[in-house]
């Protein structure tokens, strides 16, 4: 259901920011590249959200990960 979606993208950035809180940036990119994942329009994996707002999300969390210096 598109309310456990939300939930499972929700706990994604909420464990990164659980890493980023205690100085590990490096886990929190992989939490936050599986939650780029899901919201990057492309078939596989399956994305958890659609829509403008997906792109809109997708586009945060990929700057996020450049801000956290994650090699993309």
């Amino acid at each position: 259901s598109s309310t456990e979606r939300l939930k499972a993208l929700t706990n994604m950035i909420e464990r990164a920011n659980d890493f980023i809180v205690v100085g590990d940036s490096a886990a929190a990119c992989v939490q936050l590249a599986d939650a780029y994942n899901k919201t990057d329009g492309l078939p596989r994996p399956p994305d958890l959200i659609t829509g403008k707002a997906a792109a809109d999300l997708a586009r945060m969390i990929s700057d996020l990960m450049g801000a956290l210096k994650y090699p993309q």
